[in-house]
C-alpha cells in the first residue's frame, strides 16, 4: 500500500501528541518517518515544527557558510535524490547542528546510495577517528552536540561571569575534540595557543 505523507495538521497532532509524552524531536522524527513516510531532512525540521523558509532563515542567521540558504534550496536538499540538489557533507553539517542531531541521522539508504563514496564513509565514520577535510566538519558537529552553553560569539556579552566561564570552556572543549580528529598539525596548534595567550594579555 503506497505511503501518504498525510496532511499539515496530521503532521502536526503526532508532533504535539509526543511533546505532550515527553519524547524529544528525535523520537518526533522517526515517527513522522515511520508513519508517513517522510525523508529524513523534511521530517527532522518538522519535527521541530518549522517551515523551509525559517530553516533558511536561521541557518542564515547563525552564519553556517558563504552561501545564502533559501526555502527553495531547503526544500531541493529534503527532496534529493528524487530531484532538488545533494546536500554537501557541510550542509548536512549545518543542519545537524540546527535540528540538535547527528548528520547521519539526516540521511536514509536512498541518500547513502546516491552520495560520494568519500562522504558515505565520512558519515559511518565513529566520532573520533581521524580523517580528512570536508569529512570533519561533521566531527565538529558531534563535538558540540551536548554543549549546553551553545551561545554565538556576539552573544557572549548577556551571559553573567559564571555562564560566561561554563561557554567558553566547552568551547574550548569542543575544539579539543575537533581537532584531535582532524588534520591540524602540532605546529597549527602552537600557533593557535600562541595568540591565545598574547590575545589574553592584552584584554
Amino acid at each position: 500500500m503506497a505511503r501518504t505523507t498525510g496532511t499539515k495538521s496530521q503532521r502536526d497532532n503526532v508532533r504535539q501528541t509526543l511533546d505532550g509524552l515527553g519524547m524529544d524531536t528525535a523520537m518526533v522524527a522517526v515517527e513522522l518517518q515511520r508513519r508517513f513516510g517522510l525523508r529524513p531532512r523534511d521530517a527532522f525540521r518538522q519535527a521541530h515544527g518549522w517551515t523551509q523558509e525559517q530553516v533558511s532563515s536561521r541557518l542564515n542567521a547563525a552564519g553556517t557558510g558563504a552561501a545564502t540558504f533559501t526555502g527553495a534550496r531547503i526544500s531541493d536538499y529534503e527532496r534529493w535524490p528524487f530531484g532538488g540538489r545533494r546536500p554537501s557533507l557541510a550542509v548536512l553539517a549545518a543542519l545537524a547542528g540546527l535540528f540538535g542531531t547527528d548528520a547521519s541521522c539526516l540521511v536514509d539508504m536512498d541518500d547513502l546510495a546516491a552520495i560520494p563514496d568519500t562522504d558515505r564513509a565520512a558519515l559511518a565514520l565513529p566520532p573520533n577517528r581521524p580523517v580528512p577535510e570536508p569529512a570533519n566538519q561533521i566531527l565538529l558537529v558531534r563535538a558540540t552536540r551536548e554543549m549546553r552553553y551553545d551561545v554565538p560569539f556576539n552573544r557572549m556579552a548577556e551571559l553573567d561571569e559564571t555562564d560566561l566561564v561554563i561557554a567558553m570552556t566547552e568551547r574550548a572543549q569542543a575544539f579539543g575534540a575537533w581537532s584531535e580528529s582532524s588534520n591540524l598539525g602540532s605546529m597549527t596548534l602552537a600557533d593557535i595557543a600562541d595568540s591565545t595567550r598574547r590575545i589574553a594579555g592584552t584584554i
